[in-house]
């Protein structure tokens, strides 16, 4: 190569040398004006979701009345890094927010102004949401059966959710409704299930409720009976004219929860013999994170209905619950297997056993979470296993 060839090529290097340096830049200045809060919830999000086991190639699925399960390209971001939300009002908007702590975890997020609507107030969930609500004064209006079981921590309106002319002037002046009704452990509980939400979803129409909240649970393909219902329930509550917004849970972690409960039992016994679906994946979730979503799904920045799939951080099998608090056990896929469980679970109240009952057989299906839109919907940054059960009592 002569003196001429070797300057000409040292020319093509310096001027694409300048050319990289100058696109790099644009993106270095931009990296620099980023807000640190931003990067390190990137930071975070990208720890979560490295940390997911492989699941199965995600599709934008959608369910028989066109809503969508996976969250459009240009759907707002909270605190991820996203374009700010316009605070602008406009006419028409809903009314304006309030933040506030769930829990005392210092976890913020928004409520709307206005009442409270909340179903299921008494049990496992809706006990604890209500706790949240009223650690900051929200005006929580409940229905339920046994009004001592709120011992004044309510406006109290003593009903049926299945009564849709006392549930319609309920649900008059609410901003939101927290749907948390079950018929878990009666006789044909998908019917009873049925007949209360198309009650609700007539009182929703018919009081213009802004919004529904509801919490299900996570299933594909052929389900169980029990997750069957749940997800019918939804189907039906987005019927009516209210945005309604679906939480699908994994197995949810804390104390009272039915599943959680059994698990403890199972934990007790020296090796159980178990069924299959002791190696069958979930994505176990605290009650806290559950709170969490709740909350911020009240004031969600969206005019559609949605669903979401919640879950905690690990993605686990069974098994691996039932270790970690303290249990062993082998499959063991003979006649008699639900015989044997019945004994083992015979430490819990009998109509927990029933319910328990009914939710055996979704123990088959996984529950992980395989769209997981709500990670960049939801500021929730869900604890893992370990955490879940440590925080369990609480």
């Amino acid at each position: 190569m002569d003196a001429v060839d070797q300057r000409r090529r040292g020319e093509e290097r310096g001027v694409l040398g300048e050319d990289r340096r100058t696109e790099r830049a644009p993106r270095a200045a931009a990296a620099a004006d980023e807000e640190p809060c931003e990067r390190g919830a990137a930071a975070r999000l990208h720890r979560v979701v490295e940390r997911r086991l492989p699941t199965p190639a995600r599709d934008e699925r959608r369910d028989e009345l066109g809503v969508r399960v996976r969250m459009p390209e240009d759907a707002p971001k909270r605190r991820l890094g996203g374009a700010p939300r316009d605070t602008r009002r406009r006419a028409g908007d809903r009314e304006p927010s309030r933040k506030f702590p769930a829990f005392a975890t210092g976890h913020m997020c928004d409520m709307p102004d206005g009442v409270v609507f909340l179903t299921g107030a008494s049990g496992f969930v809706g006990s604890r949401l209500l706790r949240a609500l009223n650690a900051q004064g929200v005006h929580v209006r409940a229905l339920s059966r046994n009004p001592a079981a709120l011992d004044g921590r309510a406006e109290l309106v003593q009903g049926d959710v299945r009564d849709t002319e006392t549930v319609t002037e309920a649900l008059r002046g609410a901003s939101v409704a927290y749907y948390l009704v079950h018929s878990l452990g009666t006789g044909d509980f998908a019917a009873a299930d049925r007949d209360a939400a198309r009650s609700f979803a007539l009182a929703a129409a018919a009081s213009d409720l802004p919004r529904i909240v509801y919490l299900s649970g996570i299933g594909r393909g052929t389900l169980s009976p029990h997750l069957e219902s749940r997800q019918e329930v939804g189907k039906i509550l987005r019927r009516s004219k209210s945005t309604t917004i679906e939480l699908r849970a994994s197995i949810v972690i804390g104390d009272g929860s039915v599943s959680y409960d059994a698990f403890k039992a199972l934990a007790k016994i020296p090796l159980a013999l178990l069924p299959d679906w002791l190696d069958t994946r979930s994505q176990p979730i605290a009650i806290d994170d559950v709170v969490r979503y709740l909350l911020e799904a009240a004031d969600l920045p969206t005019d559609e209905s949605r669903i979401y799939e919640i879950g905690g951080r690990d993605v686990v099998p069974y098994r691996a619950i039932l270790e970690a608090l303290g249990g062993s056990a082998v499959i063991a896929p003979v006649p008699g297997i639900a015989a044997t469980l019945a004994t083992y679970l015979q430490p819990l109240e009998p109509e927990r056993v029933r319910v328990v009952s009914d939710l055996l057989d979704s123990l088959r299906i996984d529950t992980s979470v395989q769209d997981d839109a709500a990670l960049s919907a939801f500021s929730v940054e869900p604890m893992g296993l370990t955490d879940a059960i440590a925080t369990a009592y609480r």
